[in-house]
C-alpha cells in the first residue's frame, strides 16, 4: 500500500511538472511570436566600410541588437555606441525615419599620441606618413590615426632613420637614437695656406676620417682674408672636398696730392682724389693716374703683395697755354670772377676751364667759357651788343599797359636826320617854328590813342573822351604812378609833388615829345616829309579828324568850307581811322600838350639835336597839332607849335616811353 502510493504521487509530481514545461514553453513561444512579429531590420553602412564581423554595436538607450550587417530594434528611441579596431563613434543617437530601411554611420578614427625624441643634443626634420611635421627639432609629440604608421627622421650630419609600426593603442612613446656620418675629408686651398679642422691644423695628412654631424674648417694666409666653413655630410655621402680660393686682403696707400681736388684714377676706376689713407683693390700692379686740368698729368706704375702699404706721391706742375682775347674795344675783362684788363688782350692761362665775361657800360656782358684739348693758342672774341640794340631785337611790336592803354613801337631811323618847323616862306607858317636839324636814334613805344578820362584814376571810368582841362604837373605824375606799377624806372623828377626835371635815359612812361609828335605826324611811315599829317595837299579830306567843320560854324569864328564831320566839339577817342603813322587823332579833336617846356630861343647853326627832350623845367609846355576847333592851315601843319602854361578844354595828351 505504501508502495502504491508512493508511485501516485510520483506520478502526480511528475503530471504537475510536465504541466509547469508545457506552460513555460507555451508562455516562450508567445513571447517570440511577439518579438517576432514588432522586431524590425534595419540594414547599417558604415563609413569607412568595414566587414560586419570587424564591428561592434551596441545599445546603450532602447532596446536593440545587431547581428551580420542589420540592427534589430524594438524601440525607436536608440543610442548606440559602434566601435572596431581603427574607428568609432559613442552616443550615436539613431534617426527615427531610418528605422526599418538603410542607415549611413560615419565613423571617427582613433587618434595615437605619439610622443617620439632624439638622444640629447641631436635635431632632425621629422616625417610621418611621408609628411614633415617638424624641422630641426629634438622631439615631437603629434596625434595620428591609428593604424599604420611610418616615422622618418633626417638630420644633416647622421644616417636617416624609418620606422614603420601598426598601432592601434592611445598612445606610443619612443627614443630614437640617431647614427654619425663617416667620411673622409679633403681641403685645399689656392694659394695654399694653413688648415685647420675642428680647430686642429692638418698637415699634410689629407683625406683624414671624421664622423658627423658638423666639422668646422679654418684656412689662414698673411695677406688673404680667412675662410672659415662648416662640413655637414649628407646620408650615404662617404667623402668630400673642399677647394677654397682666398681673397687677397686690399692694398693701403698713404697718398699726398698736390694740388687737391684733381681727378685719381686707378687700374682705370675714379677714386676719390683726398690725401691721407687710400684702400685699394688688389692687383699685382696698380696702374695710377693724376691729373687736373691747367696741370701736367702724372702717371706711376706700383706693385705690392696682398694686404700691401705704400705711399702715392703726386705733385703736378701748372701747364699754361696762350690766350687771345678780341672784340669790343675797352670792355673790361674778367676771368673766373677777377677782372684782368681790358679787350684786346693777350694773356696765359692754365690749360683749365676758364670762365670770361667781357662787359662795358651800354652793352649786353657776355660770358664764354673756354676750355683746353691741347697747349695751342685759343682766340676768344667779344663783339658785345648794345643795350638798347639788344632790348629792340626782343621788343613786342606792340602790347597794353596795365590800364588797358595800347602802345606801339616806333624805331626811328638812326642815321636819318630830318627838320622840325617849318621855311619862312611857307603858308601858314609861325615865327616860332624855327627850322632845326633833328635825329631820333633810341626806339620808343606810344600810344595809340590820346589818353582818355577812363585811363585815369579818379575820373570817369566809363568815359572814352580824351582827357581836357587837366594840369600838365598832374599827367606828369600820372605817368610816374603807371611806370611804378610796371616796374619801371619813373621818368620825372618829383619834389612836393612837383615835377622839377627828368631823367633823361629812363625808360618809364612820359608825354611824347615834341620831335616825336612831328616825326609821327610828317615823317613816319613816309618816304618824304609832309607839310600836313595826310600830305601836302592843303584840302582836307573826307574823315580826317574831327575839326572846326561846317557843322560847328554856329560855335567857332572861322570854320573849313566844305568839310563835315560827325561831331560838334570833343568826340570819343579813336573814332575816325587812324593816320599814315597808325595813330589815332593826330590830326583833329583835341591838340595835344607835349613833354617838351616851350623855348622860343633860336637853335644853333649846324647843329644836330638828338633825341631832344628840351629843358628840364620851364613853366610853359610846347602844345602840338589841331583840334575840333582848329580851321587855319596854320594849325593844320604839322610843324604848327604853341605853348601854354594852363590846361584848356581843348587840350589833351599822348603819352611815350623809350624802350
Amino acid at each position: 500500500m505504501k508502495k502504491f502510493d508512493r508511485i501516485i504521487t510520483q506520478a502526480r509530481e511528475k503530471r504537475r511538472k510536465n504541466y509547469f514545461i508545457y506552460v513555460l514553453a507555451f508562455s516562450f513561444a508567445a513571447l517570440c511570436l511577439a518579438i517576432f512579429v514588432n522586431v524590425k531590420q534595419t540594414k547599417l553602412i558604415f563609413v569607412p566600410s568595414f566587414k560586419g564581423s570587424e564591428v561592434s554595436v551596441k545599445a546603450i538607450q532602447g532596446v536593440g541588437f545587431y547581428f551580420k550587417g542589420a540592427l534589430y530594434s524594438l524601440s525607436e528611441d536608440l543610442v548606440l555606441s559602434v566601435d572596431s579596431k581603427t574607428h568609432a563613434v559613442d552616443g550615436y543617437l539613431f534617426p527615427k525615419d531610418k528605422i526599418g530601411r538603410e542607415a549611413v554611420i560615419n565613423l571617427q578614427q582613433k587618434e595615437v599620441l605619439l610622443n617620439l625624441s632624439l638622444e640629447e643634443g641631436q635635431r632632425g626634420d621629422w616625417y610621418l606618413n611621408g609628411t614633415r611635421v617638424s624641422t630641426s627639432s629634438s622631439g615631437i609629440k603629434q596625434k595620428i590615426g591609428v593604424g599604420d604608421i611610418k616615422i622618418e627622421i633626417n638630420a644633416r650630419g647622421y644616417h636617416s632613420v624609418t620606422k614603420n609600426l601598426s598601432w592601434f593603442r592611445p598612445q606610443y612613446t619612443h627614443r630614437f637614437k640617431l647614427k654619425p656620418i663617416k667620411f673622409d675629408l679633403t681641403v685645399t686651398s689656392i694659394p695654399p695656406g694653413q688648415i685647420f679642422v675642428n680647430k686642429k691644423r692638418v698637415r699634410n695628412k689629407l683625406p683624414i676620417r671624421l664622423f658627423g654631424p658638423k666639422t668646422k674648417i679654418n684656412v689662414t694666409k698673411d695677406g688673404f682674408f680667412p675662410v672659415e666653413d662648416q662640413v655637414i655630410p649628407r646620408d650615404g655621402e662617404t667623402y668630400i672636398e673642399r677647394r677654397y680660393l682666398l681673397k687677397p686682403r686690399p692694398v693701403t696707400l698713404e697718398v699726398d696730392l698736390m694740388p687737391p681736388n684733381g681727378t685719381l684714377i686707378i687700374n682705370g676706376i675714379r677714386r676719390a682724389p683726398h690725401n691721407g689713407a687710400l684702400t685699394v683693390r688688389y692687383e699685382k700692379e696698380l696702374r695710377i693716374l693724376y691729373s687736373k686740368p691747367g696741370f701736367v698729368s702724372t702717371r706711376a706704375v706700383m706693385r705690392f703683395e696682398p694686404g700691401g702699404k705704400g705711399k702715392l706721391k703726386a705733385h703736378l706742375r701748372t701747364n699754361e697755354s696762350r690766350v687771345s682775347l678780341m672784340g669790343t674795344s675797352g670792355a673790361e675783362v674778367t676771368i673766373n670772377g677777377k677782372k684782368m684788363g681790358y679787350l684786346p688782350m693777350v694773356i696765359m692761362l692754365p690749360t683749365k676751364p676758364h670762365v670770361i665775361k667781357a662787359s662795358k657800360k651800354g652793352f649786353i656782358d657776355q660770358v664764354k667759357e673756354i676750355k683746353f684739348f691741347d697747349n695751342s693758342e685759343q682766340k676768344v672774341r667779344f663783339d658785345l651788343i648794345k643795350e638798347s640794340e639788344a632790348r629792340l631785337r626782343s621788343a613786342p611790336k606792340s602790347y597794353k599797359t596795365l590800364n588797358g592803354i595800347e602802345m606801339i613801337l616806333v624805331r626811328p631811323s638812326k642815321d636819318k636826320v630830318f627838320s622840325l618847323g617849318a621855311p619862312r616862306h611857307e603858308k601858314g607858317q609861325r615865327a616860332n617854328e624855327f627850322i632845326r636839324p633833328v635825329r631820333l636814334v633810341r626806339p620808343f613805344f606810344v600810344a595809340k590813342t590820346e589818353l582818355q578820362n577812363k585811363d585815369i584814376p579818379g575820373l570817369d571810368p566809363n568815359d572814352k573822351k580824351p582827357v581836357t582841362n587837366l594840369a600838365w604837373n598832374k599827367v606828369a605824375l600820372f605817368c610816374n604812378q603807371l611806370s611804378e606799377k610796371e616796374r619801371l624806372k619813373p621818368f620825372y623828377k618829383v619834389k612836393g609833388g612837383r615835377i622839377i626835371g627828368f631823367h633823361r635815359e629812363g625808360n618809364g612812361y612820359r608825354l611824347i615829345s615834341e620831335a616825336e609828335w612831328e616825326y609821327m605826324a610828317r615823317y613816319h611811315n613816309r618816304k618824304k616829309s609832309y607839310k600836313f599829317p595826310w600830305g601836302n595837299d592843303p584840302i582836307v579830306p573826307p574823315g580826317a579828324g574831327n575839326l572846326g567843320d561846317e557843322n560847328s560854324k554856329a560855335k567857332i569864328k572861322k570854320y573849313i568850307t566844305g568839310y563835315t564831320d560827325p561831331y560838334v566839339g570833343l568826340a570819343p577817342a579813336a573814332k575816325f581811322a587812324p593816320g599814315i603813322s597808325g595813330l589815332f587823332d593826330l590830326v583833329g579833336n583835341v591838340s595835344e600838350w607835349v613833354h617838351d617846356v616851350y623855348d622860343l630861343s633860336p637853335p644853333v647853326y649846324g647843329e644836330i639835336k638828338i633825341d631832344p627832350l628840351g629843358p628840364e623845367f620851364g613853366a610853359s609846355h610846347v602844345v602840338k597839332g589841331s583840334n575840333y576847333n582848329s580851321a587855319s592851315i596854320t594849325e593844320l601843319r604839322g610843324s604848327f607849335r604853341d605853348g601854354s602854361e594852363a590846361p584848356r578844354a581843348d587840350l589833351g595828351f599822348r603819352i611815350a616811353r623809350y624802350l
